[in-house]
């Protein structure tokens, strides 16, 4: 009986030291992991706001120069700073076309491009023109824009500034 005892009453097994030890690296190597998955998820919602406010930005953009090449208007009519008025031609003003700037909405001959509330108030479209007076008939379109979403609490902002001469 006495080999029995022997054999159960071995003092083998962790010691304390080593469990706290072995806690250690886990928390550790635990830690590391989440980390590194957290910031990996952080960047890529960081890049997916950024390309949908990149696309929004191209797609407002691209409607604005279309219109310009499209219409090649006679003459430009700045509506102060959020907007413009495209002329066709002189005499028949009332088939002009608009572009501008209103309640976080971009305007395209009164159709809405945008969606509400991602164009800031901050955005604008500015007529600079060598013979300011009642219209251009040559110049630069200055059009600044600012794209707002918020993701996660954060706000996330696209400034984008562009120049069309005519």
């Amino acid at each position: 009986m006495r080999r029995y005892v022997k054999k159960l009453g071995g003092e083998e097994g962790i010691s304390l030291i080593e469990l706290i030890a072995a806690m250690a690296l886990i928390a550790i190597f635990g830690g590391l992991i989440y980390s590194v998955i957290t910031f990996g998820l952080n960047t890529y919602n960081k890049i997916e706001v950024e390309n949908s406010l990149r696309d929004e930005a191209d797609l407002l953009m691209s409607s604005v120069i279309n219109d310009l090449y499209t219409i090649a208007p006679q003459m430009v009519r700045s509506l102060g700073t959020n907007g413009i008025q495209l002329i066709e031609n002189e005499k028949e003003s009332a088939s002009a076309e608009k572009i501008y700037f209103e309640n976080g909405s971009m305007h395209v001959q009164q159709g809405v491009i945008a969606i509400k509330s991602k164009v800031s108030d901050e955005s604008s479209i500015k007529l600079v023109c060598e013979t300011p007076g009642a219209g251009c008939r040559s110049g630069l379109i200055e059009i600044m824009l600012v794209l707002n979403q918020t993701y996660s609490g954060k706000l996330h902002q696209l400034k984008l500034e562009s120049k069309f001469g005519f």
